[in-house]
């Protein structure tokens, strides 16, 4: 069996890239890719469930596995490398992801059979509303009561939570780029490249100005679950954010994220500084140029439009007669202190 298989993998290889597929052998893949993308929605020869909180995804490890390492790794664990809870995962055929959106694991598991997700308003309901039930409701009061006790605990657990990190712009809402922001980490998480891309393009493709209600929980979400040096969402928000800072500076949210997370505050006015002028220094206490013998100096606010945000060093921080020069960028104001 092994040696049948590769001669027809040996086969394969040898044909020529340049020669096209024939009519013929496009029709027998776009079939087939129809056929595995209709085992979605077909469990009768699912050896592999994914339980994500009360939703069930019956799925081939054929399929899954050889895509995500996650999955995979899940799939081989043994006694003697893997904890205690994975090897119950592989044999009895259950992956439990309970800490992941249902809607979010859905999205995921369609890229995983047809290469593409599509997002729909109806996939991303409130977590908050309960799933419909569908078993018997007198068979069923017991569990509805536990499910309700647990609800509320977990909604308990996560509003002090929220309280105590006071991270209110994590809290990203509903709609198109929260999904793609959201398959984009779970892709990381699962370790599935092509999906991380496609959602990354997808979220710089509906990434617009319609959306500045909702870019500072989207920036905060980004930034919160994903690794600092993960730059596929985060240079896609720097790059927005640098082309309409001005517009978000207005909005009381965004000054308050800016307040808050420093690191972030940093790299974006060093990209403003770098795509406005190169010789520009923009931000609070900025370090004057080495012709200044080392000074250093707070740069002010405007005493037009008192803007500090858009206040910077200007002619190249050279020092004029009575002090250095200023300009706000945002009254195009110029002064001198």
């Amino acid at each position: 069996m092994a040696d049948w298989a590769t001669r027809i993998n040996n086969l394969i290889s040898k044909r020529p890239p340049e020669d096209p597929m024939s009519s013929a052998a496009k029709r027998v893949k776009t079939s087939k890719a129809k056929l595995v993308a209709s085992l979605l929605s077909d469990p009768e020869y699912s050896d592999l469930e994914i339980h994500c909180r009360r939703e069930v995804f019956k799925v081939h490890r054929a399929i899954v596995c050889r895509q995500s390492k996650f999955l995979k790794a899940c799939m081989k664990a043994t006694s003697g490398g893997f904890k205690a809870n994975s090897l119950k995962e592989a044999q009895e055929g259950i992956i439990d992801l309970p800490d992941d959106e249902p809607h979010v694991v859905g999205l995921l598991v369609q890229f995983l059979y047809t290469d593409d997700y599509v997002y729909q308003a109806q996939c991303l309901p409130n977590p908050e509303d309960p799933a419909p039930r569908t078993e018997d409701p007198q068979a069923s009061v017991d569990e509805a009561k536990n499910d309700e006790v647990q609800e509320e605990a977990a909604q308990h657990a996560e509003s002090e939570e929220k309280e105590e990190d006071d991270d209110e712009y994590y809290d990203i809402p509903d709609c198109e780029l929260a999904a793609h922001t959201k398959v984009y980490i779970i892709a990381d998480k699962f370790d599935i490249p092509d999906l991380k891309n496609l959602a990354r393009e997808k979220f710089r493709e509906t990434l617009s100005v319609d959306q500045l209600d909702i870019f500072t929980s989207v920036v905060g979400w980004v930034n919160y679950n994903t690794h600092e040096n993960d730059n596929g969402l985060r240079q896609l928000c720097m790059d927005f954010a640098t082309q309409h800072f001005k517009l978000l500076m207005d909005r009381g949210e965004w000054f308050t994220f800016c307040e808050n997370d420093g690191k972030f505050t940093a790299a974006l006015l060093r990209q403003i500084a770098h795509t406005s002028n190169p010789h520009v220094v923009p931000t609070t206490n900025a370090a004057v140029p080495s012709s200044t013998a080392g000074a250093s100096l707070s740069v002010p606010n405007c005493p037009q439009c008192k803007a500090g945000w858009d206040v910077s060093l200007s002619t190249r921080g050279q020092q004029a007669k009575h002090g250095f020069k200023f300009r706000c960028y945002k009254c195009r104001h110029n002064f001198q202190e």
